[in-house]
């Protein structure tokens, strides 16, 4: 898990045709106690800049 800016948010890197890629997830409950991805993933360069980003919006 992250901490900082990201707190919270998991990440899994992995590689796919020589790329390294990232994804990025949330796992949170609802009032219905359902649970909720909230999932982001791109290639590694700048990778968690664009997330920030995303996530400030």
């Amino acid at each position: 898990m992250k901490s900082g800016d990201l707190a919270g948010i998991y990440c899994f890197d992995y590689k796919y045709q020589g790329t390294n890629y990232e994804l990025a997830y949330r796992i949170e409950e609802d009032e219905q106690g359902e649970i909720i991805f909230l999932i982001m993933t791109g290639t590694r360069e700048n990778f968690y800049h664009q997330l920030k980003t995303y996530l400030k919006n």
